[in-house]
């Protein structure tokens, strides 16, 4: 009995301390949300505005005055941050300023009924960023000769195939990025991009799930050509196959390694490497589910034991 008590009242004890904590943490926000409601001082408003839990254990009325007597940075933070509530980001929706309601837009945890609120926003910079805006009115606001609209143009996920052809024309490397990363592109757009890009952009085009193999086989030669030793983003691609792995069987170590444990390697293909110089490339080799029984019988008498044990291994699972 007296064990059963000890531990009632140890759990006690252990909820009482969380309970203090917890309404401490509350008076904590309360006391500067008090004081900023009688005196409008805005130091009062920063501090509420820098730490969000605060926010969150205020009431509504308390937030609308801190909303609409804050300063603007204040309220484009508050906008953009993830962990705003729903509810505020309605507050903010209706914002005079653009900045706000563009960070509005561009939260990732802003709903569809909040981007239907700023379809028609009167800002283009909103219109850009804003993924529910319609093809035709991205191909409309691309044309005005602003960077920043473009720049957020090129990364929306409704913007048109045409619209993107168009603004690969710009000059502009973080432009170019931009296009290149988007699904929507097309091949015309992105042979241009391969053509006039650096290779940074052509890092952004390799990232891309939606380019062809045939594209992406071009990328690897042209990187390759020019001597890039390092660039592994390839071998993550869905759409990799044989012919652009091959390009790098005589290339780094590293891009060795890769082709030897891809998914997408083919027995044939593996069969040029199982005399690699390098023990750990055969080792991947060993250990690909590709590989042929009679490869791994060639791999089994292999100078390197940790070779050997990986090829028995996966023999045996056969």
């Amino acid at each position: 009995m007296k064990i059963k008590t000890k531990k009632l009242l140890a759990l006690f004890l252990i909820f009482v301390v969380f309970f203090t904590v917890y309404c401490f943490k509350i008076n904590l926000a309360m006391i500067p949300a008090v004081m900023y409601r009688i005196t409008k001082d805005e130091q009062w408003s920063n501090e509420l505005l820098v730490d969000h839990s605060k926010i969150y254990a205020l009431p509504n009325f308390f937030v609308r005055d801190l909303l609409e007597y804050g300063s603007e940075t204040s309220k484009i933070k508050l906008a953009s941050d993830k962990r705003t509530q729903r509810k505020f980001l309605l507050i903010l929706a209706e914002n005079k300023n653009f900045k706000v309601r563009y960070n509005v837009v561009k939260n990732p945890v802003a709903d569809k009924h909040i981007l239907k609120l700023l379809l028609n926003d009167s800002s283009n910079l909103v219109l850009a960023a804003n993924p529910l805006s319609s093809k035709i009115t991205l191909q409309k606001i691309a044309v005005c000769n602003d960077l920043q609209l473009q720049l957020e143009i090129a990364e929306n996920r409704n913007c048109s195939r045409e619209t993107l052809e168009y603004l690969a024309t710009i000059p502009n490397v973080s432009l170019h990025k931009k296009i290149a990363s988007n699904p929507n592109i097309n091949s015309k757009t992105a042979y241009y991009l391969i053509d006039n890009g650096m290779g940074k952009v052509l890092s952004e085009l390799i990232k891309n799930y939606s380019i062809s193999t045939k594209i992406l086989k071009v990328i690897c030669e042209v990187k390759l050509q020019e001597g890039e030793k390092y660039f592994i983003d390839v071998f993550k691609h869905p759409n990799i196959n044989d012919e652009i792995l091959s390009l790098f069987l005589k290339s780094c170590h590293l891009h060795r390694l890769y082709v030897a444990s891809s998914p997408q390697a083919s027995n044939q293909l593996l069969s040029n490497l199982i005399k690699d110089r390098s023990k750990f490339v055969r080792k991947q080799v060993a250990e690909n589910p590709n590989i042929s029984i009679e490869n791994l019988k060639i791999l089994i008498s292999d100078s390197s034991e940790s070779v050997r044990i990986a090829a028995q291994k996966n023999l045996d699972s056969r």
